[in-house]
């Protein structure tokens, strides 16, 4: 397979495009070229040999043309005179290794083709393995050796470690032990020992329809836990949660709700929206008005006797109890005593979810939500958004949890999209 050097620039343009479905194909496109490059330089004159497909890769036109590509009037020039730069520093320093550090995929692969060492930046970027789940599972013999462990105390005492293996597990990271018979018991890391997971839960709208709900209403009913970071495919009842744990303490340990997301498209864009600010936000905000809906359902003839026009969440939100924060403008503010909910917050970079948590003041607690694989920004990953950069570099605070809850529970239909589609 051979892919012409001007594809690669081609595919730089096209990533960008006005057409979602283009722009998408591209991005993709730049991936897979990208993922091939990690298994050999495509200088190679044999090409690369791609595993998966069993097929030679190589690129054609990086001597013949190159020089053509140089004084071309593409918007991209300034990439090439980079590249340019790169490679007289090559020759320059032939003593040493010379290293092109670029975001950009496309120069990334034609600085490979032209024979440069490049990298993507690190420090922005989380391994994969490093992402935390919350949860451990470690076998034991009984669960009859947990009572025996515990007691009559509410925690498992520090000199159980010799018993139980803990290693490896963070502060509000959930430990499930199972037996071989099957049965288990979910705990949750504390300071310095092990505690069983509430089962008093408050009397809410809805229950924990799963473990990973579970695991995410311990973290989000603990006053103590200041950051929670949700994450998991849609339908799975991050936001849900989320907001019924908010209106739940309204009033009690917080004085407001404040809910945000980014405002990044799914598709092709309307462009600009009528109306204040409210009315242009109110599109994206759809989705904590649905489960809002749910959350607080309205009596539409009840309301209508007392010449009540609004549903019930909306006089909470014209009350200033609940209160719409558009992402861009959220700097230089000072947060006390609130319960914050940032949506789709894979859309975010890290540098805006720096800006998102250290806007909270004392008594406020901030939840992160998101999806790693439904991405619409072109300029974030699966590795380098901000939602997963908060869950791995905060894993071992201890007013800081994570939880990712694998199932969906919106409908069927729902999940076979997240699984499928």
């Amino acid at each position: 397979m051979a892919i012409p050097l001007f594809v690669v620039m081609e595919l730089d343009d096209l990533k960008i495009s006005q057409r979602h479905d283009v722009a998408s194909a591209a991005r993709t496109a730049s991936r897979h070229i990208a993922e091939i490059v990690e298994q050999g330089s495509l200088q190679d004159p044999g090409g690369v040999l791609d595993s998966r497909t069993n097929s030679h890769f190589f690129i054609i036109g990086q001597d013949e043309h190159f020089e053509e590509l140089q004084n071309t009037s593409l918007s991209r020039k300034m990439d090439m005179l980079i590249l340019g730069s790169a490679l007289k520093a090559q020759e320059r320093f032939k003593h040493l290794t010379v290293v092109l550090v670029t975001k950009d995929v496309n120069l990334r692969i034609l600085a490979d083709a032209r024979g440069l060492k490049t990298e993507d930046y690190r420090e922005d970027r989380v391994h994969p393995g490093e992402i935390p789940t919350g949860k451990h599972t470690l076998p034991i013999a009984s669960l009859d050796n947990l009572q025996t462990l515990y007691g009559t105390k509410a925690e498992m005492p520090p000199w159980t470690e010799d018993v139980v293996d803990l290693t490896g597990v963070a502060p509000n990271e959930f430990v499930q032990f199972t037996a071989p018979d099957g049965e288990s018991q979910l705990f949750r890391m504390g300071k310095a020992s092990l505690k069983p997971i509430s089962t008093r839960v408050p009397k809410m709208k809805f229950d924990a329809k799963n473990e990973g709900q579970q695991m995410a209403l311990d973290l989000l009913l603990d006053p103590k836990v200041q950051l929670v970071v949700l994450m998991g495919p849609s339908g799975s009842g991050k936001t849900l949660l989320s907001l019924m744990v908010a209106l739940h303490q309204l009033d009690k340990a917080y004085d407001k709700i404040i809910l945000s997301k980014p405002v990044v498209p799914m598709g092709r864009d309307l462009g600009y929206l009528p109306g204040n600010e409210e009315e242009k936000m109110a599109p994206w905000m759809m989705s904590f008005y649905d489960n809002l809906d749910q959350l607080l359902t309205t009596d539409k003839k009840e309301n209508q006797k007392k010449g009540i026009q609004e549903k019930n969440w909306e006089q909470l939100l014209h009350a200033g109890q609940v209160e719409i924060q558009p992402m861009h403008s959220i700097r230089g503010r000072s947060i006390p005593k609130a319960f914050m909910i940032f949506d789709e917050v894979q859309n975010t970079s890290p540098h805006e979810v720096r800006t998102i948590v250290s806007r909270a003041a004392t008594g406020t607690k901030v939840v992160l939500c998101g999806d790693p694989s439904q991405i619409d920004d072109p300029f974030l990953d699966a590795l380098s958004n901000g939602l997963v950069h908060a869950a791995t570099v905060t894993r071992t605070s201890h007013i800081a949890g994570a939880v990712f809850l694998p199932e969906g529970v919106r409908s069927p239909l729902a999940d076979l999209a997240a699984s499928m589609l």
